[in-house]
């Protein structure tokens, strides 16, 4: 196991997860968010929205009423003209920064969640993946885990930013992971400097079977992998 683990408590009332899908047509983002209410009663209240970046400002708020233990919201932000999109030419990032704040029988809960998201749209084209609309050329190497040094993947933003900027002096612009997930830093360090990442599974689909049980631990993994770094722009494979 590598990398910080951590027990955080929270109130109540909490964002538990934050997924942003931009719109680059119509220079949007729709926020679907899962709200988690452990109070057993009925809470209100409203979310405030900051989306920030280079010379970039917007803020938004909406009300919101939380009947159940599991809501689902989403909402619409239109960004406007003067959003740039994210490529490995033009890395170009944004912070949506999101505050709950409700109150259950007259008791007052908080709760913050951030995330970085560039306006980036992946497709499979007919013999190309098309980012933002254009075919894009792979060229790239397979990342196998391999850190004699260490005997282990490094954790931290300098390694990686290391990594990935000899990899673009070579002229690439691509790292597929074999058979297993880099941890946080990758993706922000290839967020920053331009990098598409492609990440798998921990193992081969084969070695999961007849084993149900392996199955689901597949199944657990790649709801977890996407719910932690889906809304990174480098990960588009």
């Amino acid at each position: 196991v590598l990398g910080e683990i951590k027990l955080v408590a929270v109130d109540p009332v909490y964002v538990d997860d934050m997924q942003v899908y931009p719109d680059i047509k119509n220079k949007s983002i729709k926020v679907k968010m899962t709200v988690r209410n452990c109070t057993e009663h009925t809470a209100s209240g409203k979310i405030s929205f900051h989306v920030t970046g280079k010379d970039y400002r917007l803020q938004k708020e909406v009300p919101v009423t939380v009947t159940d233990s599991i809501t689902y919201i989403e909402e619409e932000m239109f960004l406007g003209k003067d959003i740039h999109l994210w490529n490995e030419f033009h890395p170009n990032l944004y912070t949506l920064d999101c505050k709950l704040t409700s109150s259950v029988e007259g008791q007052s809960y908080a709760h913050e969640k951030s995330t970085t998201f560039g306006m980036r749209e992946v497709e499979a084209g007919e013999d190309h993946i098309i980012l933002n609309g254009e075919p894009i050329h792979l060229r790239g190497t397979v990342e196998n885990a391999v850190f004699p040094k260490t005997g282990y993947a490094p954790v931290d933003d300098a390694s990686w930013e290391r990594v990935l900027r000899i990899l673009k002096e070579y002229g690439m612009n691509h790292m597929r992971f074999h058979s297993w997930c880099p941890p946080a830093a990758a993706f922000r360090m290839a967020d920053k400097l331009g990098v598409y990442l492609e990440v798998e599974m921990p193992m081969w689909g084969k070695d999961a079977q007849p084993d149900e049980k392996r199955w689901n631990f597949f199944r657990r993994e790649l709801r977890g992998i996407l719910k932690e770094y889906g809304n990174h722009p480098s990960f588009i494979l």
